[in-house]
């Protein structure tokens, strides 16, 4: 085995080839595995190194599994739900999940053209929707704020992405620390849909998913069209595998209702 090589729980080797790779975060890998996506911890071997190496390698295999453990809980708890990701099983390997054949939202705007109002109100009401309901089954305590905050933020980003139909990615916990940017620092969505949602995500204005839902609901009842629809952007429920690309990274999403893998939001990292 290479050195820091890529190991399972027990010890083993981890087998895989490079275009099995979906995707690599802080704690997890993302497989290729037939028709579906296993996500595994991302654990390295200890082998061949110092002793205080070897400890550090350990410390880090400890809170990737942890992390990934904290994820299956919130698959147990959150899932199934239209902008959820379908999760197949969860075992010891990991959690298996539909492969979505389009990638991820960076490459799938970058690859496609604008779509049209309707079909970015329901990626953008999916989004704030599927965060909402993570919130409510995995309630986050009050010192945790930040973790509310952070996700409400990102959410920001990801609205703008899809409203602009341009890339836009900021960290907003550089070296672990909370810090929010001056919005002037910030692209102007002024001339955008959900503009307003947008700036009060990146100010701070939403003290929870509750209000930005409602405070985004409230623009789909005046947007023509929308209203007569909108049960349906919480409800669709098209086969993923069918027609699908991911909005949030490392997992994917169904074009029409977006699921989203858990692990980009800050709940299960």
């Amino acid at each position: 085995m290479l050195k820091g090589g890529l190991v399972n729980p027990n010890g083993s080797r981890l087998r895989f080839v490079m275009e099995d790779v979906i995707g690599m975060g802080t704690f997890g890998i993302v497989l290729r595995r037939g028709k579906n996506a296993l996500k595994v911890a991302k654990l390295r071997s200890s082998s061949g190194f110092s002793e205080e190496e070897t400890a550090i390698l350990e410390s880090d295999n400890e809170s990737n599994l942890a992390c990934l453990e904290i994820e299956k809980d919130v698959y147990r708890r959150a899932a199934p739900f239209p902008g959820i990701a379908e999760c197949i099983k969860i075992s010891n390997e990991g959690i298996l999940m539909a492969f979505y054949d389009c990638g991820n939202l960076e490459d799938y705007i970058k690859n496609n053209p604008t779509p049209d109002v309707a079909r970015q109100v329901q990626w953008i009401m999916s989004a704030i929707s599927t965060v909402h309901h993570l919130h409510k089954k995995t309630p986050v305590e009050d010192e945790h704020s930040l973790t509310i905050k952070g996700d409400i933020f990102h959410r920001g980003n990801l609205i703008y992405s899809i409203a602009a139909w341009e890339n836009f990615v900021f960290e907003l916990y550089p070296d672990l620390r909370y810090e929010r940017p001056p919005i002037n620092e910030l692209p102007d969505p002024t001339s955008l849909l959900f503009r307003k949602q947008i700036q009060n995500c990146w100010s701070g204005a939403y003290a929870d998913m509750q209000q930005f839902q409602d405070d985004a609901l409230r623009l789909c009842s005046v947007l023509d069209g929308v209203d007569k629809d909108k049960d349906k952007i919480f409800t669709t429920n098209v086969d993923p595998r069918k027609t699908s690309c991911d909005i949030n990274g490392a997992s994917s999403a169904n074009c029409t209702t977006h699921p989203i893998d858990i692990s980009s939001t800050s709940i299960a990292n």
